[in-house]
């Protein structure tokens, strides 16, 4: 009942804060592939 409701809230803006991070893209793209 609190995970997803924060992460609703704030993943925008994580993404944006960490578009250019190598560790964040890198991560991107494991999702990406599951």
């Amino acid at each position: 009942d609190t995970l997803f409701p924060y992460v609703r809230e704030h993943l925008k803006d994580y993404v944006e804060k960490n578009w250019d991070n190598a560790e964040f893209k890198e991560d991107l793209a494991k999702l990406k592939e599951q």
